[in-house]
């Protein structure tokens, strides 16, 4: 039997064991889905929502900016996130993110068995797995990740059956609009498919029937996409983010890639335009509008490229199965038999049951450079918890999920551009204004919290009107030279290891 007629005859079956396949790979990956900072605090929203029964509208986790208007507008995956850790530790965590991923993953590889035979399913899921596989992280963007498929495969299904997408699609916008901003990107994707069938549509009729079906379904989508605790400022929240220009210079994820060095993202690129050029790929105009600016967002921003990867994947399947002869879905598949169910279903919960089992003795932790454990213990006995903190932004979430008030975190939508850029200007460079010590005065720092070998822990050295207090591999504390706070330290030498110069 040929390869293709293995792949192709239980069709029905292979998003399912995709699903699996990509879950079981990334609970084997384990630890590395939590190499954030941002897990921390979307953790501890969670946790302050289920405590609070309500949603926060203003700030309740920094000592910089109590009250200050907050759209704590990924919530739900906050509350998420928050229950797994409740129920199974980090270990639940992991197993949310990789479910989501899972799912993503099915869902993809069955809006694709829909055009294209399974060998090419396998290949462009296995390849967008790749390529989305150095931002699969425990936060609200993968946890929304299988409700961004979801939506992107009925609408290209309905327009590929020349039909109004279901109106219970439009819900889908309710839990989208709820964990993520990325419901944006996704009316936008509504909204140009809705176009291409009114330009392909040529009849007087019919661009009328193309209005008021999509435009049906778009009115009951934005309705949707405002059932929020935020409303219309909720709404609108994308596009604050989009014009944070100085900020995105601070955060690593809002960077341009970096295409001097290899990266999975890459691959993928190069992967799709060898396949595209080589076997000749011919896209309607607005798809390949649609194609241009989703690689226009993921060339902008690190953090784009997974819309890029599995939006782009879903909208061109149907030209791929309409042009190259070897790759149609054929039009009838055999039924997998109750036997083969059966066995299909025991070999995936094993497989399932396996990597589970190796993740629960596994030690699970969030990496330990995002966790300066051990000097905020030696804060803690120090007694300077109840004294302002100046931390590195990287430590924010941490501090706030260990119930600190913090100086910044990653909430940079809250802190606002001209906070978080004169903050981290300061943080690393000596000739700023205001000077780094400008800065502590100005808010009253009692004790500040950075890594131990970066720029702003160098500007503390060099200060004399700050000493160390402790110092490990991960962090650095330091404290006011000739403070009440100097005295009490000093009495604690013995127990903590430090030294007070």
């Amino acid at each position: 039997m040929s390869q293709d007629s293995i792949l192709d005859k239980s069709p029905q079956a292979l998003p399912f064991l995709l699903g699996v396949a990509a879950f079981v790979l990334m609970i084997l990956a384990g630890p590395a889905l939590l190499n954030d900072p941002d897990t921390y605090w979307h953790i501890a929203l969670g946790r302050w929502i289920l405590e609070n029964g309500t949603v926060p509208s203003t700030d309740p986790f920094s000592h910089t900016m109590p009250g200050a208007a907050w759209h704590a507008h990924e919530w739900a995956a906050g509350v998420l996130l928050a229950a797994a850790l409740k129920v199974a530790g980090w270990t639940g965590v992991v197993v949310l993110a990789a479910s989501a991923i899972g799912l993503t993953i099915g869902i993809l590889a069955w809006g694709l068995s829909r055009y294209v035979r399974g060998f090419y399913v396998i290949a462009i899921a296995g390849v967008a797995l790749m390529g989305f596989s150095s931002h699969i992280l425990a936060r609200p963007h993968v946890i929304v990740m299988p409700v961004l498929m979801m939506w992107a495969v009925l609408l290209v299904a309905a327009r590929h059956k020349g039909q109004r997408p279901p109106l219970a699609a439009a819900l889908l916008m309710i839990p989208w609009a709820n964990m993520h901003g990325s419901f944006a990107i996704g009316l936008g994707f509504a909204a140009l498919l809705a176009l291409e069938a009114l330009i392909e549509e040529t009849s007087h009729d019919g661009r009328w029937r193309v209005i008021r079906d999509w435009g049906l379904f778009g009115f009951l989508s934005g309705i949707a996409a405002l059932v929020t605790p935020y409303g219309v400022k909720g709404f609108l929240f994308p596009f604050h983010i989009g014009g944070m220009d100085k900020s995105f210079k601070w955060i690593a994820e809002w960077h341009p890639p970096d295409f001097s060095v290899p990266s999975p993202f890459e691959g993928w690129l190069m992967f799709v335009l060898a396949v595209a050029l080589i076997r000749g790929l011919r896209i309607p105009a607005v798809r390949l509008v649609m194609c241009l600016g989703l690689l226009h967002l993921a060339l902008a921003h690190v953090r784009m490229a997974e819309y890029l990867i599995f939006l782009s994947s879903i909208l061109v399947a149907p030209m791929i199965a309409a042009q190259w002869s070897d790759a149609a879905a054929r039009s009838q598949g055999r039924k997998l038999s109750a036997g083969g169910g059966w066995r299909m279903a025991a070999m995936s919960g094993g497989a399932i049951a396996a990597s589970l089992a190796l993740l629960v003795i596994t030690d699970v932790a969030p990496a330990r450079d995002k966790s300066p454990n051990a000097a905020l213990a030696a804060a803690r006995q120090a007694g300077l918890l109840a004294k302002p903190v100046f931390n590195e932004y990287n430590f924010g979430g941490y501090l706030i999920y260990e119930r600190v008030p913090t100086f910044i975190d990653g909430r940079a939508d809250m802190y606002g551009d001209a906070f978080l850029d004169r903050s981290l200007t300061a943080a690393t460079d000596a000739l700023a204004s205001p000077t780094l010590p400008d800065l502590l005065k100005e808010h009253g720092i009692g004790w500040t919290l950075v890594y131990s070998r970066d720029v702003t822990a160098r500007l503390l050295d060099a200060d004399p009107n700050w000493v160390e207090f402790y110092r490990d591999e991960v962090a650095v504390i330091h404290v006011p030279a000739g403070s009440s706070s100097t005295a009490a330290l000093r009495q604690l030498d013995s127990q903590t290891g430090t030294t007070i110069e």
